[in-house]
């Protein structure tokens, strides 16, 4: 038996070796789109994927949403999270702690903020925590996405351990030109109940 479990094992890590080493492929093809992608074209779609995410039943339900603050090419939320706020939402915005941890501070304003590691616009370590069960909507950013909810990250899983035993829903924001026909997913990987690029919405689970 510790032989067919030592065996069993040892197929589970190439199983996730393989999973990772094409987590890279994917990374490195996404980070040329990125690189060619023109800002026009960013700041129109992730206008238009504002419009549709606050036409939806997901946010107008939300009283209180975990939103990232965008950085470098990622899908722009500024004009999202002014909306909500202006329209009585609470907002949280993430803070990474170490060991790849997360946790949630309440945002207001920009004064709130401060630029953390890497040039990210980050919340203040004294700002007020939110916590999950206090959250209806989180908003995710992703490297790509597929429209079977599979988000490809970053690789250091801060989203992946923060949304783990989450019970409110989570969006992914990705402009069309990031959507492939399938991501590569581990284990440990949560999968995302919508996704939303300029094109519309996709609803994974209701």
């Amino acid at each position: 038996m510790r032989k067919i479990e030592a065996f069993g094992n040892r197929g589970d890590k190439m199983v996730e070796q393989s999973i990772r080493a094409r987590k890279d492929v994917l990374r490195g093809n996404c980070k040329e789109i990125r690189k060619n992608m023109e800002m026009d074209y960013l700041k129109e779609a992730s206008h238009a994927i504002t419009e549709h995410l606050m036409a939806s039943s997901m946010y107008q339900e939300a009283k209180t949403i975990f939103a990232y603050m965008s950085y470098g090419k990622e899908v722009i939320t500024d004009e999202f999270i002014e909306r909500a706020l202006a329209d009585g939402k609470n907002i949280c915005i993430p803070l990474c702690l170490p060991e790849n941890q997360m946790e949630a501070k309440l945002y207001r304003s920009e004064e709130d903020l401060h630029i953390g590691k890497y040039g990210i616009r980050e919340p203040r370590e004294d700002g007020k925590v939110v916590l999950p069960e206090e959250i209806d909507l989180a908003i995710i950013p992703c490297v790509a996405c597929d429209k079977r909810g599979n988000r490809l990250g970053h690789g250091a899983g801060y989203y992946d351990r923060y949304l783990e035993h989450a019970n409110f829903r989570k969006v992914a924001l990705c402009p069309e030109q990031l959507i492939l026909s399938n991501v590569a997913v581990s284990k440990q990987d949560i999968t995302m109940d919508a996704v939303i690029t300029e094109d519309g919405i996709t609803v994974i689970n209701e």
